[in-house]
């Protein structure tokens, strides 16, 4: 690690560097990050340094394209383009079209016609018979050549594929009639620029939606069809696999860890994520049980109930472990089961309660429409009864107990209302909170 010194040297000299040594060194940086080394070099220091200067390049260069750029590499698919191979055709820009990158640089307009000069430079070189031999290596190999021709057809698009999206919310909350009607036209305009880029339009779109599913209202308007046997048969269809991928990833999240508890935010989440898809898909398009896309959303409704079956049957344990209770007598009390506060809580078996608890919470709403209302109903049932009468226990150990017990009881206080608002809605954790804060209050004054 640099010392504060070295590294104020450092960014000074960089934040000096010309424009088109800038974005080359940016383009190694990404490069040598994605093979998985450093060499020793601070890599994270140039990059971010490196990428503040240089943000206004790429926003005006390559503003369309930011939204489906990922950090992750891997094996190329459709509509993700890998941020150092963005970095390359940067750095590469000013060497097939000087003008339009110092126009880009500048941020003199019109902005989106340098795009598309510089969009079509970038295609006349892709399609130049050495071009896999002489920009392999400055793209990053063969993904970074994919990705490369998927940058050049939305460049190519332009400004036709800016101005339309201008007309369109950054954030849809419902893609309604107006806005799948405008998409289409959107579609028309810019697939007479590149044969490639209504697809990516597509996948830009995708970006901007809440329910990410509603993307195949466009599709429906695109091929005219109310169903998916035409969709999932041609290029549009690496839209619904995109979201089918998803899906999948969402399940996968589902599954039980073999070691340790299960992240609840994270389960909750992905199954948030699963039902939208699966539930999207079907209301948007009609998805034919025996088709393409029917097969794998049936095999992935079916993978996530039984996952789910196996979290939920799991939980009550859990639960039951995390919110211990021993038989005792309390003042003017007969013994009765109420919370075990001799031992503080402890964090390992506390958490995995917890986030069981969070993953039953979240679960309700997804409980049917994927299918594991049995096993779910009988966790539930057992959880709600086990968190009721855990609150209520501390709040009769509020009320009765003598004063030393107090300190006791208050990290058992906190271990309930987390529970409670894990599982019951705010109106019922608040409820709880206030009969706590009254129990004390009433005690107070009995004391006095």
């Amino acid at each position: 690690m640099l010392d504060p010194v070295k590294q104020a040297k450092l960014q000074a000299f960089l934040t000096a560097l010309p424009d088109r040594h800038a974005t080359r060194l940016l383009a190694a940086c990404e490069a040598a990050e994605q093979q998985g080394g450093d060499a020793g070099l601070p890599l994270d220091l140039v990059r971010e340094t490196l990428a503040a200067r240089g943000r206004g390049f790429m926003e005006n260069a390559f503003g369309a394209v930011l939204p489906i750029v990922t950090p992750e590499g891997g094996p190329k698919r459709p509509g993700r383009i890998a941020r150092g191979t963005v970095q390359a055709v940067a750095a590469y820009a000013e060497t097939i079209a000087p003008k339009a990158f110092e126009d880009l640089s500048a941020g003199n307009p019109p902005i989106n016609a340098h795009r598309e000069i510089l969009g079509r430079a970038l295609r006349g070189a892709l399609r130049d018979d050495d071009a896999d031999t002489r920009l392999r290596s400055k793209l990053g190999g063969e993904r970074g050549l994919l990705d490369a021709r998927e940058i050049a057809a939305l460049l190519c698009a332009e400004p036709e594929l800016s101005d339309g999206l201008a007309e369109l919310p950054e954030r849809i909350e419902d893609l309604n009639e107006n806005y799948a009607r405008r998409i289409r036209d959107l579609f028309e305009a810019v697939r007479v620029k590149d044969r490639n880029a209504p697809l990516l339009l597509l996948f830009v779109l995708l970006e901007r939606l809440d329910k990410r599913a509603q993307i195949l209202r466009v599709l429906k308007k695109i091929v005219g069809q109310e169903d998916d046997l035409v969709a999932s048969q041609t290029d549009v269809a690496a839209i619904g696999d995109m979201l089918l991928d998803e899906a999948e990833a969402a399940v996968a999240s589902l599954a039980a860890p073999v070691h340790g508890a299960p992240d609840g935010p994270e389960v909750a989440d992905a199954l948030a994520r699963f039902a939208s898809i699966s539930r999207g898909m079907t209301r948007e398009l009609g998805i034919r049980r025996d088709g393409k896309w029917g097969l794998r959303l049936k095999d992935l409704r079916n993978e996530a109930a039984k996952n789910m079956d196996v979290l939920c049957a799991a939980a009550p344990r859990a639960i039951d472990a995390a919110l211990p209770q021993t038989r005792m007598s309390l003042a003017g009390g007969a013994p009765a089961m109420r919370p075990d506060f001799s031992a503080p809580p402890r964090e390992e078996i506390y958490g995995r309660g917890l986030n069981f608890a969070i993953i039953l919470g979240g679960a309700a709403e997804y409980a049917s429409s994927c299918a594991f209302t049995a096993q779910y109903a009988k966790a539930r049932e057992s959880a709600d009864r086990m968190v009721h009468a855990f609150c209520d226990g501390i709040i009769e150990l509020l009320q009765r107990a003598d004063d030393d017990m107090l300190p006791a009881i208050e990290p058992w206080r906190e271990v309930a209302v987390h529970f409670a608002a894990a599982l019951f809605d705010e109106t019922d954790t608040d409820v709880f909170r206030r009969r706590a804060a009254a129990a004390l209050v009433a005690r107070s004054r009995d004391v006095a």
